[in-house]
């Protein structure tokens, strides 16, 4: 006898939340320009690994090659052109910065993944002044939106963003 040990994949009975993490923030990016008069400005961006850490990290995969052995996947055919979701599970590192034309703040690090949790590394001044860690992990979109709320209302980015517009009022 058969016994079918999955479970049942209709939407409604699904508990994993969405992670909206870069919508969140990408939209974050306008609203300062915004409240600011484009003085100052915000920019989100995915960090790449340079060039130096790529070179190191193929020297170590090699000496781990030849330490280890070597598995190959024999692919059926028919999933030839399929990509690896196992690759939604992989982090990538963005950047949020605030900026006018003479200065540049970085505000926080994301270490991403499309699932929860992913972590914020904030600038350390600001996390003294909030009595947080400078990294937090985020398990969901609304604890994401409260710490950020934090992070922006916080003494250290209100003094820096008021010093930047001020500094372009001296340009004109």
């Amino acid at each position: 006898m058969s016994v079918d040990l999955w479970p049942d994949f209709n939407e409604s009975n699904s508990t994993v939340e969405k992670n909206d993490c870069l919508n969140i923030i990408n939209q974050q990016v306008g609203f300062i320009e915004e409240k600011t008069n484009h003085v100052v400005k915000a920019s989100f961006v995915k960090v790449e690994m340079a060039s130096t850490l790529r070179l190191l990290k193929g020297v170590a995969d090699a000496v781990i090659s030849r330490e280890c052995d070597i598995i190959t996947e024999s692919d059926d055919e028919s999933l030839s052109n399929h990509k690896d979701i196992n690759d939604m599970f992989s982090q990538s590192r963005f950047r949020f910065f605030i900026y006018n034309s003479d200065y540049k703040f970085r505000v926080f690090d994301l270490l991403y993944s499309e699932e929860f949790p992913v972590s914020i590394s904030m600038d350390e001044g600001i996390s003294n002044q909030l009595g947080l860690s400078v990294t937090i992990e985020i398990k969901k979109n609304s604890e994401l939106e409260n710490i950020l709320r934090s992070i922006f209302s916080s003494l250290k980015m209100e003094k820096i963003i008021y010093r930047m517009i001020e500094d372009e009022k001296e340009h004109l």
